[in-house]
């Protein structure tokens, strides 16, 4: 019988929640329902996190997995990358189980700032959910409408999947694929390389693949698949990158691996639901 627990601790003045089955273990702050670090039964950690992060409870984290809703970027008038990410969620549920532990944090109306409730209509809700088993990490996003009027969104999981090297690392999976390149005024541009490397400022919105991606980082391989979201986003923003939060050279240590809803908002009627998740699993070394 696998062991697992649900413990908690502190990372740069947060509460957090560490979910452990046998030698694997994932960190979710509760500060944006954000998973901080996905460590497999290898023992190898998966994820990228800023050293620079200042855990201040006011800014968002910069590494991990943050949770975009209820707008990606700057594509509408709310706050870009939504306020999902600034505020605090309430754990809802947890669960132990011989095979998985998870656990369900939830947003609502009545937790956000006053200064955000005037972006969405009153009577939706949110939850992020985090399941872990030896070799996974499953991640999903579901929002609710219980008000009385449409509710629409875009968002997503902006994860940052962690590489000693961006250079000598490759995502394959996207070949054929048509992609809106964002670097490039939204060109439309077809995939036709069997192996993504980036060496450069990336910016893409693929559809969302009908297969499996494969992100490859020296000898150690992660499986990315997804559901429910339409869209894929490629991101690094390059070397001459001015984000404050980012060291100097961190671009080369991560490449974002999206699930999002980007070209085309939900639109949830009274008393609908959608959901959208991503999932990760570690493979044998290569």
């Amino acid at each position: 019988m696998t062991p697992t627990a649900i413990t908690t601790d502190r990372w740069c003045g947060l509460d957090v929640v560490r979910l452990q089955i046998g030698g694997a273990q994932v960190t979710v702050s509760h500060w944006g329902a954000h998973v901080l670090s996905w460590i497999p039964a290898d023992g190898i950690e998966r994820l990228y996190l800023s050293p620079k992060n200042p855990g201040d409870g006011v800014t968002p984290i910069r590494g991990g997995i943050p949770v975009i809703f209820p707008q990606w970027a700057d594509q509408g008038p709310r706050t870009r990358h939504g306020f999902a990410r600034r505020v605090l969620w309430q754990m809802a549920e947890q669960k132990q189980d011989p095979a998985f532990v998870f656990a369900t944090w939830r947003l609502t109306p009545d937790a956000l700032p006053a200064s955000y409730r005037d972006e969405i209509p009153s009577g939706w809700w949110a939850e992020v959910t985090v399941m872990l088993s030896p070799d996974r990490l499953d991640v999903e996003l579901a929002v609710g409408n219980d008000g009385s009027t449409p509710l629409s969104f875009t968002g997503g999981l902006h994860t940052y999947l962690a590489t000693p090297e961006l250079e000598l690392s490759q995502l394959s999976g996207l070949y054929g694929l048509t992609y809106q390149d964002a670097n490039a005024q939204w060109q439309a541009v077809k995939e036709t390389a069997p192996e993504l490397v980036v060496d450069r400022a990336v910016n893409r919105v693929y559809p969302a693949p009908t297969r499996a991606l494969l992100w490859k980082s020296g000898k150690v391989a992660t499986g990315i698949d997804q559901a429910g979201f339409a869209n894929l986003v490629v991101w690094n923003p390059g070397e001459h990158h001015n984000l404050a939060d980012l060291p100097a050279d961190g671009f080369r240590r991560f490449l974002c691996v999206e699930a999002a809803q980007l070209t085309a908002p939900i639109t949830l009627d009274p008393g609908a639901e959608w959901a959208g998740r991503q999932s990760l699993v570690a493979l044998p070394s290569l």
